[in-house]
């Protein structure tokens, strides 16, 4: 038998298996007995393929990938000595770059790594779809518009939902007829029961906190009436804080008999209140039990277990015997007692509820045929799963359950997968799992997709291109055809989905002069996605973030002229980072599974996983541009009615004064005259000597000014010392005349 040997670190299907003759050894050398020559059967020998650097080797086949020493050429394997068998796959390395006037053209032909990208497109999609990213506060940038969005209007509808089934006639019947029964003392609590004992609260709260977070939140903020709290996002400790201070107590009673002095009542007040407790804590417990079950049957949080995987209640009956056994004095069973009261609860989570429907490897995991019921469950609406033998661990349960879900997809109608059986499923038979995967995908994805809507919104960016471009033509986008803008839809089909699909790319792309030829080459340099995005918001992500690619870079340099090793590398890193950045703000938008990565996107990425990833980018490029559309409108007439309430009220303003100004003046002068009386009559009063005053104050700061400058006059001469002057004769013969006249009178 041959021998199964997988190749390391790939994921091969069984068509990529090699059979070689192994080199003979002792098992397999002939054995000579006697006269005769007795040879053991050579076994074949199942290996994983071995690749060559040079050329791809196939037998009697014609290829062609560039960069290959012997492209293009016939290869003619001879056959190994001996004339035993040997079977080659071919090997696809990743294409080369060509060095002709066209640059970076990836010519590939299709092979294992084509299967590989779209194995993880398609599990990425079926993720995407089984198991939806649950978004919270928390998980969300505050900076992230277009995922904030996202969770409120998700969490917008669940409350709505939430609180209109709460506001339901049936449960309004529900919550009277429980506090019916608690009030007239046919539901009442033990009599050696208290809810101020640690155990007993113990014991409710490990009850309570068996059901899911989320699903004991949102049931908690409708029963307890706190809209707009949030409560489903609340962690485990919190909520337990919930359960604690709101379910088993009441703030407003415990405030309300102690009268805010006392943490404890005594007296008739402690009985009172803890009777009150009692009430209040049995009618919201039934009643949260009920809600929730009832809420669980109509989805209001759709694909979230209603009870904890870790806990051992499983359903809401159990949840109604366990309060029943923890409080209740009776000891028939409350279940009976509520359905004689008209209120049932049936609700059981089964295994299949707790499924990890999680996709890692696409040809292994579909085997059993449970993710395709829930995948075909989810795009339908049928229910499969209870059809499901499972454990599915032998074939013939897994042939079953395959065939089940094959048997529904043509009942709905998908095309093109007759010759898919539920063996090549359970074989791992990948490109029979591709091709079911795709059409199914084609037929429910795409046939989502309005033709119409695709044709008019196409329709739309050409007209704003005219507009911008001064009505003239659309471009000519460099040789390639001008988009074809259908005026009217009369047929429904696959391949008018993809041309419609491009003919939009092309639209919006000829508004920045970018070719769009397919959804292979065109798509490998990411340049096109982040056009895709820019053109409908701008802000988000920038045209000048852009960087160059190589078809830039060729068409600036000179006819003729190709490009250096320097030049490529740099090209070969822009386009590696515009795909980055392109996935990366695709990723914002949300809303859209991300179904690969920048690296599985080159060389180049594949077909088919580009249309499903345009699809989904133009239901979400056109939703937000609507949303954005409608806020804008939303915002202009707010503004509008604000700005014209302002205009009314100034208006008016004005109107009023210009008619009472006359009356405000009289009054004013009224009110102020023996004010002003008194003021003029002081002033008039010390007119003068305030003029005094103030002559008086200007003259002694003069005097101050003058005395100030005759002192530092007197200051300067005093320093200085000046020479004795000579006197002539006769001055001192006058001199001495004067002083002898003085002496006579003397």
């Amino acid at each position: 038998m041959p021998t199964l040997i997988p190749a390391a670190g790939e994921n091969v299907h069984p068509n990529q298996w090699q059979y070689e003759t192994p080199a003979p050894t002792k098992s397999n050398r002939p054995i000579q007995s006697g006269n005769s020559s007795i040879k053991r059967s050579s076994s074949l020998l199942l290996s994983k393929p071995r690749f060559r650097e040079n050329a791809p080797h196939v037998v009697g086949k014609r290829v062609s990938f560039l960069g290959s020493i012997d492209a293009g050429r016939t290869i003619q394997r001879k056959p190994l000595h001996g004339g035993l068998l040997h079977l080659a796959r071919t090997y696809n390395p990743p294409p080369a770059i060509a060095e002709n006037d066209a640059p970076f053209k990836r010519e590939f032909v299709q092979s294992s790594h084509q299967e590989t990208k779209q194995s993880i497109a398609y599990s990425n999609y079926i993720n995407h779809l089984i198991s939806p990213h649950v978004l919270s506060h928390d998980t969300v940038s505050p900076r992230d518009s277009f995922s904030r969005l996202l969770l409120h209007q998700a969490r917008s509808s669940e409350l709505s939902a939430a609180y209109s089934l709460y506001d339901s006639n049936k449960m309004a019947n529900v919550r009277n007829a429980i506090d019916r029964e608690v009030g007239r003392g046919r539901l009442i609590m033990r009599s050696d029961r208290d809810m101020n004992e640690i155990l007993l609260r113990q014991e409710l709260m490990g009850v309570l906190m068996s059901y899911e977070g989320r699903w004991l939140g949102l049931g908690l903020g409708v029963v307890l009436d706190e809209r707009g709290v949030g409560w489903e996002m609340a962690s485990k400790h919190a909520l337990e804080k919930i359960v604690l201070e709101r379910i088993l107590s009441d703030p407003s009673a415990q405030r309300k008999y102690t009268g805010g002095r006392v943490k404890t009542p005594s007296g008739k007040y402690e009985t009172r209140l803890r009777e009150y407790i009692h009430h209040h804590a049995l009618c919201k417990m039934l009643t949260l039990v009920t809600y929730l079950d009832v809420a669980k049957e109509n989805k209001i949080l759709s694909d979230v277990c209603l009870f904890d995987k870790e806990s051992t209640i499983k359903s809401s009956n159990a949840v109604l015997a366990s309060i029943c056994r923890i409080c209740f004095a009776r000891k028939e069973l409350i279940i009976n007692h509520m359905a004689h009261l008209g209120i049932s609860v049936g609700h059981v989570q089964n295994p299949l509820d707790e499924y990890e429907y999680y996709i890692k490897n696409l040809s292994v995991d579909l085997k059993d045929g449970v993710r395709l019921a829930k995948l075909l469950e989810i795009l339908t609406g049928r229910s499969l799963l209870s059809k499901m033998r499972l454990p599915a661990t032998s074939r013939g349960n897994k042939i079953h359950n395959v065939g089940e879900v094959l048997s529904a997809l043509h009942e709905e109608g998908v095309s093109n997968i007759e010759d898919v059986t539920a063996a090549h499923i359970v074989d791992a038979h990948q490109p029979r799992i591709l091709q079911l995967l795709w059409n199914t995908i084609m037929h429910f994805q795409m046939g989502m997709l309005d033709e119409r809507a695709i044709a008019e919104e196409t329709r739309s960016v050409g007209n704003w291109i005219k507009r911008k471009q001064g009505g003239g033509m659309l471009n000519d986008y460099h040789g390639v055809n001008k988009p074809n803008l259908p005026r009217e839809i009369k047929t429904s089909s696959r391949d008018r989905i993809e041309t419609l699909l491009l003919t939009w790319c092309q639209t919006v792309c000829s508004f920045y002069n970018v070719p769009v030829e397919n959804f292979a080459d065109s798509f490998c340099d990411g340049k096109v996605l982040c056009l895709l995005v820019s053109f409908y918001h701008p802000t988000l992500l920038l045209s000048r973030d852009i960087l160059p690619t190589a078809a830039d870079m060729q068409s600036k340099l000179k006819p003729g002229v190709k490009m250096n090793d320097e030049l490529v590398r740099m090209a070969l890193q822009n386009e590696r980072y515009n795909l980055s950045l392109a996935l990366n703000r695709i990723n914002e938008l949300g809303g859209m599974p991300r179904l690969f990565s920048s690296k599985e996107f080159l060389l180049p990425p594949d077909e088919k996983s580009t249309l499903l990833c345009v699809s989904f980018l133009f239901s979400r490029l056109t939703e937000t541009n609507r949303e954005f559309a409608a806020a804008r409108e939303i915002q202009h007439w707010w503004q509008r009615s604000l700005n014209q309430r302002k205009y009314e009220a100034a208006e008016f303003i004005l109107n009023q004064w210009r008619q009472c100004k006359e009356n405000y003046f009289r009054n004013q002068r009224f009110k102020f005259a023996s004010s002003v009386r008194v003021i003029e009559e002081f002033y008039t009063r010390y007119e003068e000597q305030l003029k005094a005053l103030a002559w008086a104050s200007a003259a002694r700061k003069k005097r101050d000014e003058s005395a100030v400058q005759i002192q530092h006059c007197s200051n300067g001469i005093a320093t200085q010392t000046f020479p004795k002057p000579k006197q002539s004769q006769s001055i001192q013969s006058c001199e001495t005349d004067s002083m002898s006249v003085q002496n006579d009178s003397s």
